[in-house]
Protein backbone atom coordinates (compact mmCIF):
# COMPACT_ATOMS: atom_id res chain seq x y z
CA UNK A 1 0.00 0.00 0.00
CA UNK A 2 1.37 3.39 -0.97
CA UNK A 3 0.28 4.77 2.77
CA UNK A 4 2.46 2.01 4.44
CA UNK A 5 5.22 2.83 1.94
CA UNK A 6 5.79 6.52 2.56
CA UNK A 7 5.14 5.89 6.55
CA UNK A 8 8.22 3.03 6.15
CA UNK A 9 10.06 6.02 4.01
CA UNK A 10 9.32 8.56 6.69
CA UNK A 11 10.73 6.35 9.44
CA UNK A 12 13.87 5.40 8.07
CA UNK A 13 14.22 9.31 7.23
CA UNK A 14 13.89 9.61 11.22
CA UNK A 15 10.51 11.27 11.06
CA UNK A 16 9.00 10.24 14.43
CA UNK A 17 5.72 8.41 14.18
CA UNK A 18 4.00 10.21 16.47
CA UNK A 19 4.54 13.13 14.39
CA UNK A 20 2.70 11.39 10.97
CA UNK A 21 -1.03 11.85 10.61
CA UNK A 22 -2.74 9.66 8.10
CA UNK A 23 -5.02 11.09 5.47
CA UNK A 24 -8.30 9.49 4.97
CA UNK A 25 -10.32 10.50 2.04
CA UNK A 26 -14.13 10.17 1.85
CA UNK A 27 -14.18 11.14 -1.94
CA UNK A 28 -12.72 9.56 -4.60
CA UNK A 29 -10.47 10.53 -7.88
CA UNK A 30 -12.53 9.31 -11.36
CA UNK A 31 -10.68 8.97 -14.76
CA UNK A 32 -11.51 8.04 -18.32
CA UNK A 33 -9.14 5.33 -19.44
CA UNK A 34 -8.28 3.45 -21.85
CA UNK A 35 -7.27 -0.16 -20.84
CA UNK A 36 -10.46 -2.53 -20.87
CA UNK A 37 -9.36 -4.37 -18.24
CA UNK A 38 -9.82 -1.57 -15.39
CA UNK A 39 -6.57 -2.68 -13.79
CA UNK A 40 -3.83 -0.69 -13.11
CA UNK A 41 -1.19 0.56 -14.75
CA UNK A 42 -3.96 2.73 -16.90
CA UNK A 43 -3.79 5.47 -19.52
CA UNK A 44 -6.35 7.37 -18.74
CA UNK A 45 -7.94 10.23 -21.35
CA UNK A 46 -8.65 13.13 -18.73
CA UNK A 47 -10.70 13.02 -15.32
CA UNK A 48 -13.97 11.57 -15.25
CA UNK A 49 -17.36 12.96 -15.30
CA UNK A 50 -18.48 15.69 -12.84
CA UNK A 51 -20.64 13.83 -9.97
CA UNK A 52 -24.27 15.28 -9.39
CA UNK A 53 -22.93 16.38 -5.68
CA UNK A 54 -19.85 17.47 -5.95
CA UNK A 55 -20.33 18.97 -10.22
CA UNK A 56 -16.30 18.65 -10.44
CA UNK A 57 -14.89 16.49 -12.98
CA UNK A 58 -12.93 13.59 -11.93
CA UNK A 59 -13.80 14.32 -7.83
CA UNK A 60 -16.49 11.99 -6.51
CA UNK A 61 -18.24 12.52 -3.35
CA UNK A 62 -18.83 9.12 -0.94
CA UNK A 63 -22.06 9.03 -1.86
CA UNK A 64 -21.91 9.33 -5.99
CA UNK A 65 -19.57 6.31 -5.65
CA UNK A 66 -21.42 4.40 -4.02
CA UNK A 67 -24.50 4.98 -5.66
CA UNK A 68 -22.60 3.51 -9.14
CA UNK A 69 -21.73 0.29 -7.38
CA UNK A 70 -25.51 -0.11 -6.48
CA UNK A 71 -27.45 0.33 -8.77
CA UNK A 72 -27.66 0.43 -12.88
CA UNK A 73 -29.26 2.96 -14.83
CA UNK A 74 -29.25 4.16 -19.16
CA UNK A 75 -26.83 6.81 -17.91
CA UNK A 76 -24.23 4.64 -15.96
CA UNK A 77 -23.59 1.18 -15.06
CA UNK A 78 -23.00 -0.89 -11.98
CA UNK A 79 -18.99 -0.45 -11.10
CA UNK A 80 -17.77 -3.25 -9.54
CA UNK A 81 -15.28 -3.10 -6.75
CA UNK A 82 -11.50 -4.51 -6.89
CA UNK A 83 -9.69 -4.55 -3.87
CA UNK A 84 -6.09 -5.14 -5.31
CA UNK A 85 -3.42 -7.48 -3.18
CA UNK A 86 -3.27 -9.82 -0.70
CA UNK A 87 -3.64 -6.45 2.49
CA UNK A 88 -5.56 -4.39 0.45
CA UNK A 89 -3.46 -2.48 -1.56
CA UNK A 90 -6.24 -0.10 -3.06
CA UNK A 91 -10.26 -0.19 -3.55
CA UNK A 92 -11.07 0.95 -7.00
CA UNK A 93 -14.51 0.55 -9.16
CA UNK A 94 -14.27 0.42 -12.67
CA UNK A 95 -17.16 0.80 -15.32
CA UNK A 96 -15.99 -1.10 -18.78
CA UNK A 97 -19.19 0.34 -20.59
CA UNK A 98 -17.97 3.81 -20.37
CA UNK A 99 -14.57 3.32 -19.47
CA UNK A 100 -15.01 5.19 -15.92
CA UNK A 101 -12.51 4.37 -12.87
CA UNK A 102 -12.55 5.52 -9.89
CA UNK A 103 -10.38 4.87 -7.14
CA UNK A 104 -11.52 5.75 -3.33
CA UNK A 105 -11.38 5.11 0.35
CA UNK A 106 -14.39 2.61 1.46
CA UNK A 107 -15.84 2.51 4.96
CA UNK A 108 -13.70 -0.85 5.09
CA UNK A 109 -10.38 0.61 3.84
CA UNK A 110 -11.19 3.69 6.17
CA UNK A 111 -11.30 1.35 9.17
CA UNK A 112 -8.25 -0.44 8.31
CA UNK A 113 -5.60 3.39 7.71
CA UNK A 114 -7.24 3.68 11.27
CA UNK A 115 -6.33 0.53 12.50
CA UNK A 116 -3.14 1.12 11.59
CA UNK A 117 -2.66 4.62 12.38
CA UNK A 118 -3.30 3.17 15.74
CA UNK A 119 -1.21 0.43 15.94
CA UNK A 120 2.06 2.42 14.62
CA UNK A 121 1.51 4.83 17.12
CA UNK A 122 1.22 7.54 14.18
CA UNK A 123 -0.43 10.81 15.33
CA UNK A 124 -3.46 10.63 14.37
CA UNK A 125 -5.72 10.26 11.28
CA UNK A 126 -7.14 13.32 9.08
CA UNK A 127 -10.71 12.59 7.92
CA UNK A 128 -10.74 14.46 4.38
CA UNK A 129 -13.25 16.13 3.67
CA UNK A 130 -16.32 15.30 6.12
CA UNK A 131 -18.63 16.94 3.66
CA UNK A 132 -18.00 14.53 1.34
CA UNK A 133 -19.02 11.59 3.38
CA UNK A 134 -22.43 10.28 2.82
CA UNK A 135 -24.12 12.30 5.44
CA UNK A 136 -27.73 11.84 3.92
CA UNK A 137 -27.65 7.91 3.64
CA UNK A 138 -27.84 7.78 0.19
CA UNK A 139 -25.77 4.53 0.42
CA UNK A 140 -28.16 2.95 3.04
CA UNK A 141 -25.46 2.32 5.58
CA UNK A 142 -26.13 4.78 7.95
CA UNK A 143 -24.76 8.44 8.12
CA UNK A 144 -21.25 9.26 7.69
CA UNK A 145 -20.52 5.65 7.27
CA UNK A 146 -16.65 6.21 6.56
CA UNK A 147 -16.33 8.39 9.82
CA UNK A 148 -18.01 6.44 11.93
CA UNK A 149 -16.25 3.20 10.54
CA UNK A 150 -12.78 5.46 11.72
CA UNK A 151 -14.31 6.08 15.01
CA UNK A 152 -14.95 2.82 15.80
CA UNK A 153 -11.92 1.54 14.61
CA UNK A 154 -9.92 4.41 16.72
CA UNK A 155 -12.26 3.05 19.62
CA UNK A 156 -10.71 -0.75 18.79
CA UNK A 157 -13.11 -1.90 17.30
CA UNK A 158 -15.86 -1.63 19.56
CA UNK A 159 -19.32 0.21 18.32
Amino acid sequence: MLFRHIVSTLAECRIAADKLVLGIPTFGRAWKVRNDTGEPPLSADGPGDAGPLTKVRGLLAYPEICNNLTTASSSSCTMTVVRSGHRQTSVHAYCPASSRWVSFDDPEMAGYKATYALSMGLGGVQVVDMSLDDFGDLCRDGPYPILREVHCSLQGGTC
